[in-house]
């Protein structure tokens, strides 16, 4: 159904972008990751609105595959840590769970290391970082999903649990950029 169509190709997204930004990207890895992101920015919402548009369909595939090629190789980072938590603890669908932190990990990245987005960002036709961080969260927008914590039933008192698992996990440490607990935390608080 279209609703698993949004589910999984932001899934892809997250994929995607993560492993341009992981710390073991490598040339090749990174061209997999833009050329899949670009067919997902350009093909997610014609998949999903239910027509059957065979074609925009069979780009996704595409596009999950190149980032799927990509993560082999780079695994993913900061934003698959928080999502496992949310999941598992709150039931918000994977793909959704990874999503809803891309905005927020794009501007944290690139005020810390700004290489491992500006370049990302001009790729897919962005203007600046702001613009692409923007065209993410329209993009769960128009999918119909939230990028608000609270409106996944979570509270200001689950945030230490969610910052707590999050650690827990190897891949937070795959980021371009580290992360201290103070900074997840503050990450956290405005996404709710």
């Amino acid at each position: 159904g279209s609703y698993q169509t949004a589910v999984t190709g932001l899934d892809a997204l997250c994929h995607a972008l993560e492993s341009y930004w992981s710390k073991r990207a490598t040339e090749a890895s990174r061209v997999l990751s833009v050329t899949s992101a670009k067919l997902i920015f350009r093909n997610l919402k014609k998949a999903f609105s239910g027509h059957r548009n065979l074609l925009s369909r069979e780009e996704m595939s595409l596009a999950s595959l190149y980032a799927g090629l990509a993560i082999s190789n780079t695994g993913t980072t900061v934003c698959h840590s928080i999502s496992y938590i949310l999941t598992v603890g709150f039931e918000v669908p994977h793909g959704i769970a990874c999503a809803v932190t891309l905005p927020f990990f794009i501007k944290f990245n690139s005020r810390h290391q700004p290489e491992c987005i500006t370049g990302l960002a001009k790729n897919l036709g962005f203007q600046n970082v702001d613009d692409f961080a923007e065209g993410v969260t329209g993009l769960l927008r128009e999918l119909g999903f939230s990028q608000r914590l609270r409106d996944y039933g979570i509270r200001d008192a689950d945030l230490g649990l969610i910052q707590q698992k999050s650690y827990s996990t190897s891949n937070i440490v795959n980021n371009c950029v580290g992360i201290t607990k103070k900074e997840l935390r503050d990450i956290l608080k405005k996404m709710l």
